[in-house]
């Protein structure tokens, strides 16, 4: 599941949740902590960011000759876009993406003296992966019961008042589900 810009705030409160619950002690404020996380969670999305603008510069360069040929512009996506995530060095493989992530988070926290370790580094580490994938296990089914309230309310798809009750409804989801 790919985890877009909107999910890095809830990810981050995850990750800084589970962290506390295992023993790890804050040295900053949580703010400063949720921060810290979202950047590095952000610099992850935008390598995958650019990574998909490039595929798709390379497939509209190409249209023609897909539509010539009939080929599957969602397969051809897919197949471009594992043969050029070294070169962004992004991981395709959602496990070891996330395992980077974590390492990352983690050397973040450690840099910047934002946590005490009560735990084994090692411990630390698997925390912040498993909040990452347990919120992406989560998030999907979260959106999905957000979707379902505001349909049965009657409520536009893509107006602003969707926004602002999806936004609400969203956080209420993930709370139920221990997400947040």
């Amino acid at each position: 599941m790919k985890l877009k810009p909107f999910h890095a705030s809830f990810v981050a409160r995850k990750i800084a949740l589970e962290l506390l619950k295992s023993g790890v002690s804050f040295n900053a404020v949580e703010m400063q902590i949720y921060e810290e996380i979202e950047r590095v969670l952000a610099s992850d999305m935008a390598k995958e960011k650019a990574l998909e603008a490039r595929v798709n510069e390379l497939l509209d360069e190409r249209e023609e000759e897909i539509e010539a040929s009939g080929a599957d512009k969602r397969s051809l996506f897919s197949m471009m876009k594992k043969q050029l995530a070294a070169k962004f060095d992004f991981e395709m493989d959602v496990e070891e993406r996330y395992e980077n992530v974590a390492f990352l988070v983690f050397e973040a926290l450690k840099k910047g003296e934002f946590v005490a370790f009560s735990v084994s580094e090692n411990r630390v580490k698997n925390v912040i992966f498993e909040a990452i994938l347990s919120y992406i296990n989560g998030f999907e089914s979260a959106e999905n019961a957000a979707c379902r309230v505001l349909e049965k309310k009657g409520v536009k798809f893509g107006t602003s008042e969707w926004e602002v009750m999806f936004g609400r409804i969203y956080e209420d989801e993930l709370r139920r589900l221990g997400l947040n």
